[in-house]
C-alpha cells in the first residue's frame, strides 16, 4: 500500500517517469512470487524508467513477473563483497 499511495501522491497522472529502488531485488528469495507481482502491479500504471536494487552483486537485466507483461530495466547496484555498479 505504501508504493501505491506514494506514486499516487507524488506522480499521479503527470506522466513523469518513475525510478524505483529497493534493498533486495527480483533475484532474491526474500519475497515470494506473489509479493513481486504485487510490487510490479502497484507501479505498472506508471512510466517505470528503471528499477535499482542491490544486495546480490552487480548487473543489468529486464524483468516482469510474467512474460506477457512489459519488462522493466533492472540495475543491480551491487554489494560490498562483489563491488558496486557506478
Amino acid at each position: 500500500s505504501f508504493l501505491k499511495d506514494d506514486l499516487a501522491r507524488h506522480v499521479g497522472s503527470s506522466g513523469r517517469p518513475v525510478v524505483l529502488m529497493s534493498h533486495c531485488g527480483i533475484d532474491t528469495d526474500w519475497w515470494i512470487t506473489n509479493d513481486w507481482r504485487a510490487f510490479y502491479e502497484a507501479a505498472a500504471p506508471y512510466r517505470v524508467a528503471a528499477f535499482f536494487f542491490g544486495h546480490t552483486g552487480t548487473g543489468l537485466r529486464t524483468w516482469s513477473p510474467d512474460k506477457s507483461l512489459p519488462a522493466w530495466q533492472c540495475i543491480n547496484t551491487g554489494q560490498a563483497e562483489k563491488g558496486f555498479f557506478v
